[in-house]
């Protein structure tokens, strides 16, 4: 054991083991499996904490500021929306017109019902 911490580095994890093999007689085997042997030593990582400057950056530096807000028209008032369609819900508005025309295209082009896949069939009822 004293050989192989010889050779071994000060932090190495050295495992011992022992088995009998009574077909030897008054002989010894001995088995040392070793890794890392003349690997360079890899520099400890330093981790480099910014500064209070640097983690305050939004990615925004440097870039003009809007002035116009968008989807106005140079400015002269306020832009304009129709809400009214948001009382209906968004799965009832676009998702299942869609859905239907996705499923017929694929029954008009010859597959069977049953090899569309189950969430379009779902989505168009």
């Amino acid at each position: 054991m004293n050989t192989i911490r010889r050779y071994a580095a000060e932090d190495a994890h050295v495992i011992f083991g022992a088995a009998y093999d009574e077909t030897l007689g008054d002989q010894l085997r001995v088995t040392v499996i070793a890794t890392g042997l003349n690997q360079r030593k890899v520099a400890p990582l330093t981790v480099v904490q910014p500064s209070a400057a640097q983690s305050l950056r939004t990615g925004t530096d440097n870039l003009p500021i809007l002035t116009n807000a968008v989807g106005s028209a140079q400015g002269n008032g306020p832009a304009t929306h129709d809400y009214g369609n948001l009382n209906t819900p968004s799965v009832w508005r676009n998702g299942r017109t869609q859905a239907a025309a996705k499923v017929e295209a694929l029954q008009s082009n010859g597959m069977d019902e049953i090899e569309i896949p189950a969430f379009l069939r779902k989505q168009a009822d």
